[in-house]
């Protein structure tokens, strides 16, 4: 019916791409950027609340969860969470997503960089390069290299020497 919630998913689109596996992420950021604009610490308890749990994956289209989690650990230029517990699960989060991008960086990228090769590898590769400088300003790794090298290629130190930045 037209204008209707549903509790599940949406109905899954053609040709496989943008399916979501959860919405926790989505809604944990939002109560975090809610938390931060109202000061209502209720909001940065509920963005917790949808943290836990969640599988560490990379910063991408469909998963946000390492964004809360670095305003949570105060890497967004914020200070960090006042609870710590709630300090430790945002900076963990952190860390598990900049620990993805440390493994396309070492192991899985024919080229050194931090994000998945294929297609889309420049939105990944820039993303995990943020989340890695995000890392390293939160003190929960130490990868300023890795986001240099997202950086520079995006930026044309890569086979083209091209530069992968438009407008």
């Amino acid at each position: 019916e037209s204008g209707q919630a549903t509790a599940g998913p949406g109905p899954l689109l053609p040709g496989g791409f943008y399916r979501e596996t959860t919405w926790k992420d989505d809604l944990a950021f939002g109560a975090v950027m809610l938390w931060r604009v109202t000061g209502d610490v209720t909001y940065r308890d509920e963005a917790a609340a949808y943290l836990t749990g969640l599988a560490a994956d990379e910063l991408a289209w469909s998963n946000t969860a390492p964004l809360a989690g670095a305003d949570l650990c105060g890497a967004l230029g914020h200070p960090a969470a006042g609870n710590p517990p709630i300090r430790t699960l945002g900076c963990n989060v952190l860390a598990a997503s900049a620990q993805g991008a440390l493994d396309a960086f070492t192991v899985n990228s024919p080229w050194g960089t931090p994000g998945w090769f294929g297609w889309g590898h420049s939105g990944s590769n820039g993303a995990q390069g943020a989340i890695a400088e995000l890392a390293t300003r939160g003190g929960v790794a130490s990868l300023h290299h890795v986001a240099t090298r997202a950086r520079d290629w995006m930026l044309g130190e890569n086979p083209w020497g091209v530069s992968f930045v438009v407008g």
